[in-house]
């Protein structure tokens, strides 16, 4: 029986997931449709850690469909999806979208708004074995920056709040009259998303007294929650570090060695997936940088986070002396070393493995699959604000 969501319809873009759990090792594929018009159709293949954690298979039945122009607002509310089997033409179903309904009596308030201007974080995201580490330990040795070498604790605010709209999702059935005379018409779901997203400030806030500080946390629940945390800290600011497959792998394998294959390919692509699906309602709060450019040019790299966090020449200059003897971590001699796949000793299972979790993802960033680290005509995202 297939189950699943609609979760979120966007004018760019739809997300969801969708699994079979009579057929935990198929993907199902999802048309979208506005009205009766098939628009496109999708595979529900990528990986989410909400989905992993419910054991959702194996975490790997996400969805994201990107329209090809963007949609107005009376052509959102006639977005609808369906799931099904392409093994199976008699099994489909049309994934339930929840739509969040006005309580008709005065809601319960949250105590405290769950809004702060005073802080000014600096958000370092991005796959482990990314160059995350270089930035964000940099910032705190040359600029007024203050933080911890690993956050690991903001990223629970998404499975929180996720936790929320399920909840909200599973009562979106209830008939209305009887909802009118329910506890939950007082209690809509904003009032524990304020009151959990006020937690999370206060918290904050006492630890950081000084205003400017980084938290470095590289999972893919941090991004997801990226447009939150702008929503809280509205003057945040993020740097996404990224880096090619080839090479990430090659370092998280002698890293975590006793970690399988098939989840450091799906680690990487669902922190890079998660990225291309947010970033673009990031303009001007975010900078894109690719390890091996900050590797090579350290000098620009402070350049380009300098810009971003409006820090002084002298903050840019001792920046970037840093940033020229903290390299990122090494796997090989060289850090500016591109990886041979020749070399890479990966066997046949390990590549297939490869081209089906990070093939997609590497082509969507311009990366190649050979020596010459972007693909040829690739655009050029080494260093890009957004």
């Amino acid at each position: 029986m297939i189950e699943g969501f609609l979760g979120q319809v966007l004018p760019d873009k739809v997300l969801g997931w969708a699994y079979d759990r009579d057929r935990p090792n198929e993907h199902t594929t999802i048309d979208i449709y506005r009205g009766e018009h098939l628009i496109g159709s999708t595979i529900a293949n990528i990986y989410r850690p909400d989905l992993a954690q419910r054991s959702i298979g194996e975490g790997d039945h996400g969805f994201m469909f990107l329209f090809e122009t963007e949609l107005a607002a009376p052509e959102l509310a006639e977005v609808s999806a369906l799931a099904r089997i392409e093994s199976d033409p008699t099994s489909v179903k049309e994934l339930l979208r929840y739509v969040r309904r006005l309580p008709k009596t005065a809601p319960v308030k949250s105590a405290s708004s769950y809004e702060d201007t005073t802080q000014f974080p600096v958000f370092v995201l991005g796959a482990p074995r990314s160059g995350t580490s270089a930035v964000a330990q940099s910032l705190g040795i040359a600029t007024q920056y203050r933080g911890y070498n690993e956050g690991q604790v903001l990223d629970l605010l998404n499975p929180l709040l996720h936790v929320v709209g399920r909840f909200y999702q599973s009562k979106a059935g209830i008939p209305l009259p009887d909802r009118e005379t329910m506890m939950i018409m007082k209690f809509p779901e904003s009032y524990f998303v304020d009151a959990i997203s006020a937690m999370f400030a206060d918290t904050i806030r006492r630890l950081f007294p000084s205003r400017h500080w980084c938290d470095k946390t590289p999972t893919a629940d941090m991004i997801w929650a990226v447009p939150t945390y702008l929503k809280i800290w509205p003057n945040a600011k993020f740097i996404f570090c990224k880096r090619r497959a080839l090479e990430n792998l090659r370092s998280r394998i002698r890293k975590y060695q006793d970690v399988p294959f098939e989840s450091q390919c799906l680690e990487w692509t669902a922190n890079m997936e998660a990225w291309r699906a947010i970033r673009g309602s990031l303009g001007g709060s975010a900078l894109e940088l690719d390890q091996h450019f900050l590797a090579e040019h350290p000098n620009s790299s402070a350049r380009a986070i300098g810009a971003l966090l409006a820090l002084s020449p002298a903050e840019v200059e001792a920046l970037a002396g840093v940033l020229r003897r903290h390299q990122p971590e090494r796997t090989s001699a060289n850090v500016l070393d591109v990886s041979d796949p020749a070399a890479l000793n990966w066997d046949a299972a390990q590549w297939a493995v490869f081209d089906r979790v990070c093939g997609p993802v590497m082509a969507a960033y311009g990366y190649s699959r050979d020596l010459n680290y972007y693909a040829p005509g690739a655009e050029d995202r080494s260093c890009v604000a957004l």
